[in-house]
């Protein structure tokens, strides 16, 4: 019997929140009988407190976060954009950063109009990140049409 408590008393400690001596405490005050019987009513309750979800009977979600930095919509915003690029220390730290940010912006805006003239006059990167997005939305449908709609509204 003393073996039958030791194997009922290793299964539940495994099954209990780790650093709990509940049952370890009720044993150590019971002797035969009473102890088994409360090894059973608490192996019971063990069992009966399971979770009721079953992690295969869950339906998996999925997200997706599309990001990019940016860019200018058109030549006249591309100051601007230069200016915030250059002040954010999260994309650079430079020394004295509030004072030259503005002067790095100011000299390098006409050569950067320059580039995105050549390409349409702004940054076409939100275009394409909309047509990225527009694509990802059809290929999870393609994928999973059991699932939910996808992207009703794509945040631009």
């Amino acid at each position: 019997m003393a073996a039958a408590l030791r194997a009922a008393a290793a299964l539940l400690r495994d099954r209990l929140v780790p650093g709990s001596s509940r049952v370890q405490q009720q044993w150590r005050c019971q002797s035969g009988a009473a102890a088994a019987a409360t090894a059973t009513e608490t192996a019971r309750q063990v069992k009966s407190t399971k979770p009721q979800v079953h992690p295969e009977k869950r339906k998996p979600k999925t997200g997706i976060l599309m990001l990019n930095m940016g860019g200018p919509e058109t030549l006249g915003d591309v100051h601007d954009f230069l200016l915030r690029l250059f002040l954010d220390r999260d994309l650079m730290t430079l020394p004295l950063q509030n004072k030259l940010a503005p002067i790095i912006a100011k000299r390098r805006t006409p050569r950067i109009q320059e580039q995105y003239r050549r390409i349409g006059g702004g940054s076409p990167i939100k275009m394409w990140t909309s047509k990225q997005g527009e694509g990802m939305v059809k290929l999870l449908d393609k994928m999973s049409p059991h699932t939910d709609k996808k992207a009703k509204d794509l945040e631009h």
